[in-house]
C-alpha cells in the first residue's frame, strides 16, 4: 500500500492537518477478483484530497481527487444501512436451488429403498429368500446442495450492508470533485477505484462530523486553524493508544 507521502506532494507552506481512513474493501470472490483497496480523505491548509490505493492480480493502482479549501462550497454525506434488492433475489434463487437438490436427494433415496418391493421377483418363484435392497445415496445432489447453500450464504451477507457516501462540492464545478459512494467500474475495474464504493472504515463517522468544521475554520481563520485541529488530532491519537494498550496486554 502507498503512503500519503508516496501519493501526494505538498506545495510550499502547505501542511497536512488530518487524514481520515474513509473506506475499505477486502474482496470475497477469491481468485476471480482478489482485490483490496483503501480510501483516505486528507485535509491540508490548502486542499481537501481524496486518495485511494489498491492491489489486485493486475498490480497496484491509485487515484487522487482534490479541491482547494477556499473553493469548497458545500458537503453532503450519509452513512446508514442499505438493502440490496439484487442480492436478495440472488440469495432467493440460490436458496431455492439448494432446497431443490435436498428434495431430489431424499426422493432418490426413497425410490431406491422401495425398489424391488413390487413387481416380479425371481427369488420368490424359486422359493428362495430375496436379498434386501440396499438404498443408494445421491451424492451428486448432496454436492450441488452444498454448493448452492454456500453461495446463498455468501450472497445473503451482501443483502444488508452499511453505506457511506460523501460529496464535496466546489464553486464553478458542475459535479462534485470529491465523491465517495458513487457508481464506478464493473467487476474487473482497477482496485483503487473500488475504494469509491467500498465499505466505511474506522474514521468514516468522524470524517462526517469534522470535515465541515475544519473546512469552515480554514476558510475563515486561515492558517490559525492548523494548530487547533492538529492538537485535536494528537489528543485523539493519544486517547486511542491509551485505550488500546490494555487490550494488547489481555491478548498477550
Amino acid at each position: 500500500m502507498r503512503s500519503f507521502d508516496e501519493t501526494i506532494t505538498l506545495s510550499d507552506k502547505e501542511e497536512r492537518i488530518k487524514t481520515y481512513h474513509a473506506t475499505t474493501l477486502r474482496s470475497s470472490l477469491g481468485f476471480l477478483n482478489r482485490q483490496s483497496s483503501e480510501g483516505f480523505v486528507t485535509v491540508t491548509n490548502k486542499r481537501v484530497i481524496l486518495h485511494a490505493h489498491g492491489d489486485s492480480f493486475s498490480g497496484g493502482s491509485f487515484l487522487v481527487s482534490e479541491v482547494p479549501v477556499q473553493n469548497v462550497s458545500g458537503l453532503n454525506s450519509y452513512m446508514g444501512k442499505s438493502t440490496s434488492l439484487l442480492w436478495a433475489i440472488i440469495t432467493l434463487v440460490l436458496g431455492l436451488g439448494c432446497v431443490t437438490q435436498i428434495l431430489a436427494m431424499f426422493a432418490s433415496f426413497a425410490a431406491n429403498s422401495n425398489s424391488g418391493s413390487s413387481g416380479y421377483n425371481p427369488y420368490l418363484s424359486l422359493g428362495q429368500q430375496a436379498p434386501s435392497p440396499s438404498p443408494s445415496f445421491n451424492f451428486g445432489a448432496l454436492v450441488l446442495a452444498a454448493i448452492f447453500g454456500g453461495l446463498a450464504f455468501l450472497a445473503f451477507k451482501k443483502v444488508f450492508n452499511t453505506v457511506f457516501t460523501l460529496q464535496v462540492y466546489a464553486n464553478g464545478a458542475d459535479a462534485a470533485p470529491i465523491a465517495l459512494g458513487g457508481a464506478t467500474g464493473g467487476l474487473f475495474s482497477q482496485a483503487a477505484s473500488k475504494a469509491l464504493t467500498a465499505s466505511p472504515a474506522e474514521d468514516s463517522e468522524l470524517l462526517i462530523r469534522e470535515l465541515g468544521a475544519i473546512v469552515l475554520e480554514l476558510q475563515t481563520m486561515g492558517d490559525m486553524a492548523i494548530k487547533r485541529w492538529k492538537v485535536k488530532n494528537s489528543d485523539e491519537e493519544s486517547s486511542r493508544e491509551h485505550t488500546q494498550r490494555p487490550k494488547k496486554r489481555i491478548l498477550d
